[in-house]
């Protein structure tokens, strides 16, 4: 990947939103990591540099960035509720007595 295929990556600019935002500190694991992630792909990750990827960026990078992916989510987590509870049926209303 050149410098700017990277560039004009989702991944690369989600990456670089949290990292500006100030999820990862810099010097950490975790931020070099990611930086490499950002620059050559997850594929370039070796050994005890996957689990940092698992366990301490995925979990950062499934966040919202903006409003338009937190409404986005909040829609998802609405239709994943009415798929579990049956919400989008419309109540069954008892006979007036």
């Amino acid at each position: 990947m050149t410098d700017t295929d990277s560039m004009h990556d989702p991944l690369h600019e989600r990456i670089h939103h949290f990292i500006e935002a100030g999820y990862f500190e810099e010097g950490t694991p975790s931020y070099g990591v990611a930086l490499q992630v950002a620059d050559r792909g997850v594929g370039s990750l070796i050994g005890g540099q996957v689990a940092v990827w698992q366990n301490h960026i995925l979990p950062v990078l499934s966040k919202p960035m903006n409003d338009e992916e937190r409404f986005q989510c909040a829609l998802e987590q609405d239709r994943e509720d009415e798929a579990r509870f049956g919400l989008d049926q419309p109540a069954k209303q008892k006979p007036a007595g």
